[in-house]
């Protein structure tokens, strides 16, 4: 019988999975441009990876950095034009296109039209190294469609009514570490993003923003730290609804899975 487990391992891409598909959606978007007589070398996707707790993990990265989310644009205040390129602030994905700016042609046939074995493609090659990709691989369509219904399926988990009494003992605890207002697990996250946009919105320097955004990661170290310490109250019980979710869920879709893992 499938499990929860197995649903997880077939939904959930690789970063070498990922890697290698976007490779050969370039690479088909490349071949698509050289037959319509157009050198294109496809876009520069290198990027810094925005690392703001190197060699941390658990409640030593969370004494370090909270969830993470204030300390990645504190980050960003400091390398945030670095992942901009060097095309007057322009992102790497779009200076291929720069590098063409008088051939209007040429960026018709990358992104609007292009025909393709007498096809008019809309889109362009872009949109058709797409598609093609899922015309020879099947199993990626399946893969994004079992994601969808997984996705749609699960949230009936989330409004079950234990999992309101697993949000409750944790929005309880929460309150009873000196943080109110948070009523289910992961509203700290919003609230962060939110406190985050208040000061991003407000017309002050770099240096007063970078001011309250220290300020805000204490405070995200603090929630955090108690989030995590509550969330350990309420862990197995939550982890126990879900499963029994996505159990159901796997039975019900174990052919799919089944072809995803390569079993049938």
């Amino acid at each position: 019988m499938v499990g929860a487990e197995d649903v997880n391992s077939v939904i959930q891409e690789s970063k070498s999975q990922e890697r290698a598909r976007v490779a050969e959606i370039d690479g088909l978007a490349i071949d698509c441009m050289a037959r319509n007589g157009f050198d294109y070398a496809g876009p520069k996707r290198e990027s810094e990876t925005i690392e703001v707790a190197p060699g941390l993990e658990g409640e030593e990265r969370i004494a370090a950095v909270g969830s993470g989310v204030v300390a990645t644009e504190l980050w960003m205040l400091d390398h945030g034009s670095e992942l901009l390129g060097a095309a007057d602030g322009v992102p790497p994905d779009a200076q291929q296109e720069l590098e063409f700016p008088e051939d209007v042609t040429f960026r018709e046939t990358l992104r609007e039209t292009v025909n393709v074995d007498g096809e008019v493609i809309n889109g362009g090659c872009t949109r058709w190294a797409d598609d093609e990709y899922l015309r020879l691989h099947p199993e990626r369509l399946t893969r994004i469609e079992l994601s969808d219904a997984y996705g749609s399926y699960m949230q009936v988990a989330f409004e079950d009514i234990r999992m309101n009494r697993v949000n409750d003992a944790w929005s309880a605890c929460m309150a009873a570490e000196g943080f109110t207002g948070y009523h289910k697990i992961g509203d700290q996250f919003d609230d962060l993003l939110r406190r985050i946009a208040e000061i991003q919105g407000r017309e002050h320097g770099p240096n007063v923003v970078r001011a309250e955004l220290e300020e805000l990661m204490s405070y995200d170290i603090a929630v955090s730290t108690a989030a995590y310490t509550c969330w350990g109250q309420v862990e197995s019980d939550r982890q126990e609804l879900l499963d029994e979710y996505a159990t159901t869920f796997a039975d019900t879709h174990r052919d799919e899975i089944a072809l995803l893992k390569g079993d049938g």
